[in-house]
């Protein structure tokens, strides 16, 4: 392991013997309980995050996921009042949720936590520019995403979602159906610009070979 893994490694155990001290982003206290899966899930539930790391309405209890949006390959944290915490460690413990050597688990996700914050500006950014794409063509239409995750009608496409979703995967691009007419696109570390674009390209061209076979 390299000396700088041993340095994250060390501050991640000094802040687990202080068990009363708040995760750093996130408030003893707030409004209501809630839960979010990632820095996006927060920002719709009311943590907003903006560039620099000021936050409003903060909440607690905090559940945060280190993977997808912030590059880290796995790991997610829960942060709130010491007592919740070790109750939390308890039904951990009961339910086999024990883990050995996640020492690199934790050096990922602060490493993820130290240089991948203020980059997830990035994918809002990417997310408008898919949707403002997206409606550029008649079958599709979406509302303004607030983060990184674009919910799209595509009823003027004749699709049922699931097979939108279908067809969309053999053109190469993932999309998750979220109701009958609607899909969810997801933005995230490594989708590009040029990403984007060519995967709306692909999904105007699924919406073309609908309306050919239609009109055939």
């Amino acid at each position: 392991m390299g000396g700088e893994h041993r340095q994250l490694l060390r501050r991640f155990r000094r802040a687990g013997r202080r068990p009363g001290r708040p995760a750093r982003g996130v408030a003893p206290q707030g409004p209501a309980d809630a839960h979010g899966r990632g820095p996006a899930a927060q920002r719709e539930r009311g943590h907003r995050y903006v560039h620099g790391g000021v936050r409003r309405q903060p909440w607690t209890p905090s559940a945060v996921s280190f993977a997808k949006a912030l590059g880290a390959p796995f790991g997610s944290v829960l942060a709130g009042p010491a007592d919740l915490i070790e109750q939390a460690a308890t039904y951990r413990l009961w339910y086999g949720g024990g883990l050995h050597q996640s020492g690199f688990m934790a050096a990922a996700a602060l490493h993820a936590l130290e240089n991948n914050v203020d980059r997830l500006a990035e994918d809002h950014m990417h997310a408008r520019l898919l949707r403002d794409l997206l409606v550029e063509h008649p079958g599709f239409t979406a509302p303004e995403p607030e983060t990184n995750m674009v919910l799209a009608d595509i009823s003027g496409t004749g699709l049922h979602a699931a097979e939108f979703a279908k067809a969309a995967a053999e053109a190469g691009v993932q999309v998750a159906r979220w109701t009958d007419t609607r899909v969810r696109l997801v933005t995230r570390l490594g989708v590009e610009e040029n990403t984007v674009r060519e995967a709306v390209r692909r999904l105007h061209r699924v919406a073309e070979r609908r309306g050919a076979l239609t009109a055939g």
